[in-house]
């Protein structure tokens, strides 16, 4: 019995990753009194990695983390991300599998914690049975509740950010257990399946030929 749990609880195991690049607003450069904040676009990658539990062929939940990298005025800006989510694929055929995927967690920035949530859609084509490799496209956000001073300088160094990217995501997992088949006919409910029974409505009498 224990050896069939861990059997079921293998084949719902998901691994995902996907590493994308894109366009990140705002960079936000250092303003005061005389000089407005600047906002602007600029390049931005990302690299997510998540482990999930299959719900059923169609949806699964995971755990996710990664980071989200923004190439700035201000150098390199590399937060890390954390948090949880959900899953909604289908199918096309055999070969390909559109998904959707929501998550909220947790950015890490410098001056503390940050509500974060994405939503990704993507095609994944199965190259084997267990692996699927697609492109993506994703809106992130990241809601920033404090900001930072430094040097005795009023300045916003930092904002709600907003990303557009894409790339290429990649799924393994166990092929899902096919459903076992119905079991055989037998409507004359005399043991002897309908394909192999002579008089397959005729239930057996007291008197059986057992040749028939």
């Amino acid at each position: 019995a224990r050896w069939a749990e861990a059997q079921s609880f293998c084949v719902g195991i998901r691994i995902h990753a996907d590493l994308g690049c894109g366009v990140t607003m705002p960079d936000l450069t250092v303003h005061t009194a005389t000089m407005p904040p600047q906002y602007v676009w600029s390049p931005a990658a990302m690299v997510n990695a998540r482990f999930g539990v299959a719900l059923n062929e169609q949806f699964s939940v995971h755990a996710v983390g990664g980071a989200w990298a923004l190439f700035g005025r201000n150098g390199l800006n590399l937060p890390g991300q954390g948090g949880l989510g959900l899953r909604v694929g289908g199918t096309v055929g055999t070969l390909v599998h559109p998904f959707l995927i929501v998550e909220a967690g947790v950015g890490i920035r410098e001056t503390g914690p940050k509500p974060w949530w994405q939503g990704t859609f993507g095609v994944e084509f199965m190259v084997n049975p267990r692996v699927g490799i697609g492109p993506y496209f994703r809106y992130a956000y990241e809601s920033v509740t404090n900001v930072a001073n430094r040097g005795g300088v009023t300045a916003d160094y930092e904002a709600d950010r907003t990303g557009w990217l894409g790339g290429v995501s990649f799924t393994w997992r166990p092929p899902w257990p096919a459903e076992a088949p119905p079991p055989a006919a037998d409507r004359d409910s005399d043991c002897v399946v309908d394909t192999d029974d002579q008089c397959p409505t005729e239930p057996q009498g007291t008197n059986a030929d057992p040749t028939r």
